[in-house]
């Protein structure tokens, strides 16, 4: 896995728009955390993004960072 590209990847998508990015995604800071992340993913099981905000909040204090923002590199 290469965390900075999927990290690229899952926020800004390609840039030809194939596959798009959480910023391509019309209104996305106004849908529920899952929605949002399944429209960018495109998962064949929807409902399994649902309910994993906790998990994912958690994430980068487990890995020693402060920042809620994700860091993504050029």
């Amino acid at each position: 896995m290469q965390p900075t590209y999927s990290a690229r990847m899952f926020f800004y998508g390609a840039e030809d728009g194939d596959p798009r990015g959480l910023a391509d995604i019309r209104s996305w800071e106004d849908m529920d955390p899952g929605r949002a992340a399944q429209e960018v993913q495109r998962s064949a099981y929807p409902d399994l993004y649902a309910g994993q905000e906790d998990a994912a909040d958690a994430s980068p204090t487990r890995q020693g960072s402060t920042s809620t923002a994700p860091a993504v590199t050029e």
